[in-house]
């Protein structure tokens, strides 16, 4: 399933986030003593505190999941590009066989010349 047929989050990550820095803002007030009992402060730092692991936790799921899809799509071109390549250089190409004596008489510039030709092939491909 993917994440666009998924229902909407109930809550947010920032709301999640606001949430429990309230929650230790009270739990570690002391003017908020006269509203939340004594015996009520290390519950509601426990909450704020794991509020905070739980957005840190799902920002990072989050990170991944994006560098994921980015990999994959990434992946899926390269494999289109090289598919693309390949059945380019499949069709009526083929290397004949160089001897030494005919290397040696070609020219640098030449081979130069080719390279920076091919190059302006590919890149407007």
């Amino acid at each position: 399933m993917s994440r666009s047929d998924q229902a909407p989050p109930v809550i947010s990550n920032s709301t999640i986030l606001i949430l429990s820095s309230f929650l230790i803002g009270m739990a570690t007030n002391m003017f908020t003593h006269e509203f939340v009992s004594e015996e009520l402060s290390p519950f509601l730092l426990a909450g704020g505190t794991s509020g905070v692991i739980a957005f840190y936790a799902l920002d990072l799921t989050s990170t991944r999941r994006s560098h994921a899809a980015i990999m994959l799509e990434q992946n899926r071109i390269e494999d289109r590009l090289d598919k693309h390549m390949n059945s380019l250089t499949s069709v009526g190409f083929t290397m004949d066989d160089v001897s030494s004596k005919e290397m040696n008489a070609i020219d640098p510039a030449e081979l130069v010349d080719a390279t920076e030709r091919n190059e302006r092939i590919v890149t407007s491909i």
